[in-house]
């Protein structure tokens, strides 16, 4: 099972499990309210969708992507050319940079992740499941092939008006841009990912990839910035004294 798709529930179920659920979502409303620390303290950027970020939330771990490299699943980094290490910098030739890469991530995860969550879609079939090459489009490649026949098993069981309509919400989404802190180096691998790999068949550029098999701890982000509306309206009703 994929984290994003574990029970709302998750936290808050014992007292203790309350208690974990309030002092992180302290910690996202106070990354939220401060926006991002000055460029020196941050390695790299990670988009993301308020999915991801509701994860985080119940186990106090960013879950990171379903894709596996070398066996483990992790999270991909844009960085922050400044901060890394000089054995990586004659690597960087084509590397994903910055946060703008990260920003149009966190628009496609979002919009993504709103349109698996809102038709009941598990999020671990993102990558090789039933839907994954209609779900691995934009949202107007959605509606461009909606009615193509490799998509009929999806129009069945959910309906044509209900996805249209699904899609449409899902335009409102532009994600979340997480900052992340250096000392991540001090306590997972990150290694450079090269692209057009057995393990990365979608990905034509090198990435830096935090190797992880529990996620990134919540205390590794130093910096947030809700991209949309929605995303804002999130983090505000999170409603922390």
């Amino acid at each position: 099972m994929s984290r994003l798709d574990q029970p709302q529930q998750r936290f808050g179920t014992t007292r203790e499990g309350a208690e974990n659920k309030e002092s992180n979502d302290k910690k996202l409303l106070k990354l939220y309210r401060a926006g991002f620390p000055e460029p020196e303290q941050i390695f790299g950027y990670h988009g993301t969708s308020i999915e991801a970020i509701d994860a985080l939330r119940r186990t106090g771990f960013y879950p990171g992507s379903s894709y596996e490299v070398e066996g483990e699943r992790g999270m991909y980094i844009a960085p922050n050319t400044a901060q890394l290490p000089g054995v990586w910098m004659s690597r960087m030739v084509g590397i994903g940079l910055g946060s703008s890469e990260a920003e149009d991530f966190a628009k496609s995860s979002a919009q993504i992740h709103y349109v698996m969550k809102s038709l009941g879609i598990p999020f671990k079939t993102q990558y090789g499941g039933r839907f994954s090459a209609f779900l691995m489009q934009t949202l107007d490649g959605m509606r461009r092939t909606l009615e193509e026949k490799s998509n009929e098993s999806l129009v069945k069981k959910f309906g044509k008006e209900r996805i249209e309509k699904v899609i449409q919400e899902a335009e409102n989404r532009r994600g979340v841009l997480l900052s992340i802190s250096k000392k991540v180096l001090e306590a997972y691998p990150v290694k450079v990912v090269e692209p057009v790999t057995e393990d990365l068949p979608n990905h034509d550029t090198a990435h830096l990839y935090i190797h992880t098999k529990t996620g990134v701890g919540i205390d590794y982000f130093n910096g947030l910035k809700a991209l949309g509306d929605e995303e804002k309206k999130y983090f505000e009703a999170l409603d922390v004294v």
